[in-house]
């Protein structure tokens, strides 16, 4: 099947790998693992919280492959319909001429975003693609022949939607063959202040304002829960530009920008806060009987708990429960 002109002017990737620019040993070791699994031509399963940028690592992963001069084509499954994503996917959509992101990404990459919302109808489908390389044709009654390399991205374990019956467990180990997870921003405290310079010159930049936080500023938005991670920060920035009348914006300033949404950290560097336990949620409970259990093994108390260690680490988090919550 050969490739069409209307593919090569648009679907282009922009991001490379010096892009992620970082000082945290996890995400240097999540960009490594994806400029390995660049050279590669298998499905990648791109899984991390929202806002950590797994479109970018899509996009370099991409770039960084031997089809880097091909198409670049992505659907976004959270934002459609079952119905949506099957036009999406397959064409029968007068928008794209009867061409579905599938048939635009042949012989490129296509990215599939928040996997774990496609339906189980698209779900075989995209199993029958990996496995034999085809699609149905419009018509229904024959099969066209495919070459695209699959990236999915997903804000859940897919591994827990397989548990729950959401989502094949076939097409699970095809996707996750080379599964690579995108630390939030909490992991990645280095990376703070650069994050933070980078995005206030960017905006500085876009409106024409320079805009710079004095010291007890920046200690306020470093102690700062961005649940958003690096996106959130980003369009927090863009506020703080925006907003600013003055140079230098101070501590107070900022406080009254801060997103609603995440709470303050430690005030001082050396206190340490101390986690809420929600032991009224059963599951929270569970894992915490089963950790101390264990002693503290994690291993050991989620494969008890029939999760991954992953998964649990995930629940830790979201419960409050740390090691000082299980002595």
């Amino acid at each position: 099947m050969r490739r069409s002109n209307f593919m090569t002017a648009a679907y282009k990737a922009a991001a490379v790998f010096d892009d992620i620019k970082t000082l945290a040993p996890s995400m240097s070791e999540a960009r490594e693992m994806a400029m390995r699994y660049a050279r590669y031509d298998l499905p990648v399963l791109i899984e991390g919280e929202h806002g950590v940028g797994k479109r970018l690592f899509a996009e370099c992963i991409h770039n960084f492959s031997l089809r880097n001069d091909r198409s670049f084509v992505s659907v976004n499954c959270g934002a459609l319909s079952p119905e949506m994503q099957q036009k999406a996917l397959l064409g029968r959509d007068e928008r794209t001429e009867g061409r579905g992101a599938v048939t635009l990404a042949h012989t490129g990459t296509l990215l599939i975003e928040n996997v774990d919302q496609l339906c189980p109808t698209c779900q075989y489908q995209l199993l029958m693609l990996l496995e034999n390389h085809c699609i149905p044709a419009p018509d229904g009654h024959a099969m066209l022949p495919m070459d695209v390399r699959i990236i999915c991205t997903s804000v859940r374990d897919l591994s827990d939607c397989v548990q729950e019956g959401r989502f094949l467990e076939t097409l699970y180990s095809r996707l996750s063959q080379l599964k690579l997870r995108v630390p939030s921003l909490t992991e990645c405290p280095d990376d703070l202040p650069g994050l933070l310079d980078r995005f206030l010159e960017e905006f500085s930049a876009k409106y024409h304002k320079y805009v710079v936080p004095d010291n007890e500023a920046r200690k306020l938005i470093y102690s700062f829960y961005w649940q958003g991670n690096i996106e959130q920060l980003r369009l927090f920035c863009e506020t703080l530009v925006i907003m600013a009348d003055n140079k230098v914006i101070n501590a107070d300033f900022v406080r009254l920008q801060l997103p609603d949404t995440g709470s303050a950290r430690a005030e001082n560097a050396g206190e340490k806060e101390k986690p809420v336990v929600v032991v009224s949620v059963s599951e929270a409970a569970d894992i915490i009987a089963a950790l101390r259990r264990f002693s503290g093994n994690r291993q050991a108390a989620a494969e008890t708990l029939g999760m991954s260690k992953t998964t649990l680490w995930r629940k830790m988090k979201k419960y409050g429960i740390d090691d000082s919550s299980v002595i």
